[in-house]
């Protein structure tokens, strides 16, 4: 790591060695930039394990726009001085990296002579040299994840200097038209932003916690009614894994599979409030009892219902009984009025219904569950839904077309469901 902060450091002093003739002012300029530099640096806020966002670039791409080489250089090695995470080697290493930057930025802004173009071809080859230098950090310490984590400043690096460069435009002819104080007010919204990012981050925190805090209480809720009806949780367990799979399988945002596996698992938490004898049974049901079962749906829709963040998830169980057709309930609703996800809950139920053991008849085996839904695709069932299912069905073996294994358990939700959220708190930038 000191051989690497070493060379880097060796070729952005030979850099400015070679370029210092070349400067020719601007004192006041460069020290607005710097302080500025220096202070972004200062407030710079984790984004990721090893990721770091300030605002620095695009002030580094500004003084090289405006300053040429040197001014980039001299820019971005005075922002370090608002960075002293040590060790010692990580901040030669990093201050030798911002020199590179702004060297390369200079030059690439030297190239060209508008304005916008020099603005464009800087942003460029400071964002080019960050990912490249980040790379070759990542080689020589052995992170683990490199191509992930180089994936991640990539993505940061590219949408900031997408974001950075009319930010850099405009700020670049304040200065070439009035002078150096308009420019010093006008670049105070550039710290501004960061700051906005720092408060999306905690509020992005805050909603990851809320999320546990939400599948926490659809477990609770699943678990009591497990204790009505050992056969429900497991059932409630499998179908959230089926839909889970079915929604990734239709290409869903990972949000909208979020949702839908949460919804499943609720499904059928409105037979809380179908009395015992009647959901226990275990010969046919009179019209009374089937009218009974019929209203879960309904009441689980309530139940959810009461809780602000579940109103789009409880009309995901509301529907999930429902029909192409138009003959199932509550509402009997047609065609696509029927939401995609209520109609993979559906197919899911359905499916897991008929491949287990009940009191008043024997469990199918998959291939006899398939059939079935090939002959309700379109009516009972829809069509496009029984295909995806059918199709992550084929994809899996035997065990899982019997919703065997821990995954189908609600232990098994539980931790998979965790491992989502920390994966969400990461990209949202807990500390690693």
């Amino acid at each position: 790591m000191l051989a690497v902060g070493g060379v880097s450091f060796l070729l952005g002093s030979l850099a400015l060695a070679t370029i210092v003739g070349g400067f020719r002012g601007h004192v006041e300029l460069l020290v607005v930039l710097s302080a500025l530099a220096v202070a972004s640096e200062s407030q710079a806020m984790q984004f990721s394990g090893r990721v770091w966002l300030s605002m620095t670039g695009p002030i580094v791409v500004l003084a090289a726009v405006l300053l040429g080489p040197i001014g980039g250089v001299l820019v971005a090695v005075a922002s370090m001085l608002g960075d002293w995470r040590g060790p010692v080697p990580r901040w030669v290493t990093y201050t030798g990296l911002f020199a590179a930057q702004g060297v390369a930025a200079g030059f690439a802004a030297d190239a060209t002579r508008s304005l916008a173009a020099k603005i464009v071809m800087a942003s460029a080859a400071w964002a080019v040299v960050n990912i490249t230098g980040f790379l070759i950090i990542a080689f020589v310490r052995r992170m683990d994840s490199i191509g992930g984590n180089v994936r991640i400043v990539a993505t940061v690096v590219g949408g900031g200097s997408l974001f950075a460069a009319p930010v850099v435009l405009l700020l670049g002819s304040i200065y070439t038209r009035d002078g150096i104080t308009p420019l010093l007010f006008s670049a105070v919204p550039l710290l501004a932003c960061h700051q906005l990012f720092g408060m999306y981050k905690k509020n992005q925190g805050l909603a990851v916690a809320l999320s546990e805090g939400n599948m926490t209480f659809a477990l609770s809720l699943v678990r009591a009614l497990d204790a009505r009806d050992a056969h429900t949780a497991g059932h409630s367990a499998s179908v959230a894994v089926y839909a889970r799979d079915v929604a990734i399988a239709k290409g869903l945002p990972a949000s909208e599979v979020a949702n839908i596996q949460l919804a499943a698992l609720l499904h059928d938490i409105g037979k809380i409030g179908v009395p015992t004898e009647v959901l226990l049974k275990n010969g046919a049901l009179d019209d009374d009892e089937w009218m009974a079962i019929r209203a879960h749906p309904q009441i689980g829709a309530d139940i959810a219902g009461e809780t602000p963040v579940f109103v789009e998830i409880a009309r995901f169980i509301r529907h999930h009984h429902e029909r192409p057709d138009g003959r199932g309930y509550p509402d009997g609703l047609v065609g696509d009025r029927i939401p995609l996800a209520s109609a993979i809950i559906g197919v899911a139920d359905s499916y897991n219904a008929m491949t287990s053991c009940r009191p008043y008849r024997d469990a199918m085996t998959p291939d006899e569950a398939i059939v079935e839904l090939r002959r309700g695709a379109g009516t009972q069932f829809d069509a496009q839904v029984v295909d995806l299912f059918i199709g992550v069905l084929q994809a899996h073996d035997g065990e899982y077309r019997l919703g065997l294994g821990d995954r189908f358990s609600l232990d098994g939700q539980r931790v998979q469901m965790l491992a989502e959220l920390g994966a969400r708190r990461e990209v949202v930038g807990a500390a690693a």
